[in-house]
């Protein structure tokens, strides 16, 4: 049994149940034809969002906001899912730190041509709670998979990425 108070133990699983809704908000804004309005309210004003070398580097919400703008163009549609969030909340209560699994059905269209894909990546993130609401401070995207439905990633499951 844990040390801390009843009260305290309430308020991390409050907070947990935060982050998952943050999650949960950035994968619905992500499936609303990449709606960057909603995907940059997610992030605090100076946040990262990373994809590595295939997506670029986005330092602060107004650049993020305008990485989502531009995701449709290349993304027609998606379905995110969010698997597996392990998160721990700072004894502050006011910063976690956690990762999730992402699996993601979509269709590409890259040079006029148009492609079922299956994405697989790593969620690292830093979480910080801004007016008693979560919000992302980092996101770090490690991308695993970015296959083609129709032949699979048994051969080549790193098949390049490459938004603008």
């Amino acid at each position: 049994m844990s040390d801390a108070s009843l009260e305290d133990r309430v308020r991390r699983l409050e907070d947990l149940e935060g982050i998952r809704i943050l999650l949960a908000r950035y994968a619905a804004a992500c499936d609303d034809n990449y709606n960057q309005a909603k995907v940059a309210s997610l992030f605090t004003a100076d946040a990262t969002w990373d994809g590595g070398p295939a997506l670029g580097r986005y330092e602060g919400r107004e650049a993020i906001e305008g990485l989502f703008a531009g995701a449709s163009a290349t993304f027609k549609w998606g379905t995110h899912f969010m698997i597996c969030p392990e998160t721990e909340v700072f004894a502050d209560g006011r910063g976690a730190r956690g990762t999730c699994y992402l699996l993601e059905a979509c269709t590409i269209e890259q040079d006029g041509r148009r492609e079922a894909r299956w994405l697989a990546a790593i969620y690292d993130v830093r979480y910080a709670k801004e007016d008693g609401e979560w919000r992302f401070a980092e996101l770090n995207l490690d991308l695993r998979m970015f296959a083609p439905a129709a032949t699979g990633w048994v051969d080549d499951h790193t098949d390049a990425l490459v938004l603008g």
